[in-house]
């Protein structure tokens, strides 16, 4: 096969399950509000953070991809690799790939990135094997998400660790509780679909919650970390008037939950995904600029 062919079905495989644009609007803000609060670094580092965070983010993928095969064969077989587009071998080489260069960048800032980098290749070595207890876990739809949530938030602690945060005060302990419900909230609201479209895998929150709960579960959330925001925005000195544009686009993302349960629509839904990647980067961005 042509490396024409190969490329042409990554992009096809990228753009159905790893959105790198979608993945980039929400990662270069919090790099960026990250690096701020640490006290920065020249374009080395930045790179290093980002790239780190994209292959990490790439290898829970694979992981996904490997550990759910069977479940994804039986429940969603469209998918690239159900559907035969692109190989679960494949896949693996290029997280070899994606794992080494994670591991080389984080050594190339000193050896504290480079055990935090250990650290979460460890935890998602558990998450690949469900902990070792199966089913028993999987079956737990709350438990089993929010056990491979905590990867996002080791990501995190990670990016602390490469940009230099050496203690916890109050300042960095309000920043990841807002970035927490940022990763929460990106991972819930890839999982909210209209009645009738949940699919046979029980594998969505509008399943186990119905639409209207998971959709309030959504804009609590969204309440909670716009508590966060305010308060780190506060601790920072950033303006009113930036403090009041970061919870203007959270409100935004609130009432595109509204809009999608009243309208209940493919339109909707996306429009509900963009607008909380938006609030997302801009809070993140103001940070950054404040900081």
């Amino acid at each position: 096969m042509s490396i024409t062919a190969l490329i042409k079905r990554l992009h096809e495989y990228q753009s159905e399950r790893f959105p790198l644009a979608a993945i980039l609007i929400s990662l270069i803000p919090a790099v960026f509000s990250t690096a701020a609060l640490g006290g920065g670094g020249d374009v080395r580092l930045y790179a290093a953070a980002l790239i780190s965070s994209v292959a990490y983010l790439f290898h829970i993928r694979v992981i996904d991809e490997r550990r759910d095969f069977a479940h994804d064969a039986l429940h969603h077989r469209d998918r690239p690799v159900q559907s035969g587009r692109i190989t679960k071998t494949e896949l693996r080489r290029l997280d070899i790939i994606s794992v080494a260069a994670m591991l080389a960048l984080s050594a190339v800032f000193g050896l504290l990135p480079f055990a935090a980098a250990l650290v979460l290749l460890s935890y998602s070595f558990l998450c690949a094997h469900e902990f070792f207890v199966g089913e028993r876990i999987r079956r737990r739809f709350f438990a089993y998400n929010a056990l491979n949530l905590v990867q996002m938030l080791l990501l995190q602690v990670f990016m602390y660790v490469l940009f230099g945060v050496s203690s916890v005060v109050g300042v960095i302990v309000l920043h990841f509780i807002f970035t927490a419900f940022g990763s929460a909230l990106l991972e819930v609201v890839r999982k909210i679909k209209t009645p009738g479209h949940d699919g046979t895998g029980r594998d969505t929150y509008s399943h186990h919650l119905g639409f209207g709960g998971s959709l309030a579960l959504f804009t609590g959330m969204v309440a909670l970390q716009c508590v966060a925001f305010a308060g780190l925005a506060w601790e920072i000195g950033a303006s009113t008037s930036a403090l009041l544009l970061g919870l203007l686009f959270a409100i935004l993302a609130g009432l595109s939950a509204l809009s999608y349960y009243r309208r209940q629509s493919s339109g909707a839904e996306k429009t509900l995904q963009v607008a909380l990647l938006v609030s997302y980067a801009i809070q993140n961005l103001i940070i950054f600029y404040a900081a």
